[in-house]
């Protein structure tokens, strides 16, 4: 269902109709953008969540990342995972998971597969 603002008034400026514009998105879009949780990593390995992707004007274009997370994945025990890397705790000899996904973009699936696994063993 969309809400429309139903009071235009005419007359009215150019930021009116910018307004008027954003605020014809449909509940599901607003739900949807809300909802989003993004990974962003920045070269030297640091990381943190957010919920848009990441911008700013005094950074090079791309230098921090944004990954968008699934949502099926528990972001704890994915941090918690990233964390016991950077502390030497993983068990494995993997290369860095935060070089690998500021690299690439993407999460490795080893992450995902371990994040699962562990989610799996909370659970039980």
């Amino acid at each position: 269902m969309r809400r429309l603002l139903t009071s235009i008034v005419s007359g009215r400026g150019a930021k009116d109709d910018d307004f008027t514009r954003r605020s014809t998105k449909s509940d599901d879009d607003v739900d949807d953008e809300y909802s989003r949780l993004y990974l962003h990593v920045g070269p030297c390995g640091d990381y943190w969540t957010g919920r848009s992707i990441f911008a700013a004007k005094h950074l090079q274009p791309g230098y921090v990342k944004s990954v968008e997370l699934d949502k099926s994945l528990d972001v704890d025990v994915l941090l918690e995972l990233l964390e016991e890397e950077d502390n030497g705790d993983d068990g494995g000899g993997d290369a860095s998971w935060t070089r690998m996904i500021y690299d690439e973009g993407t999460l490795p699936s080893d992450l995902i597969d371990r994040a699962r696994v562990r989610k799996g063993e909370k659970m039980t």
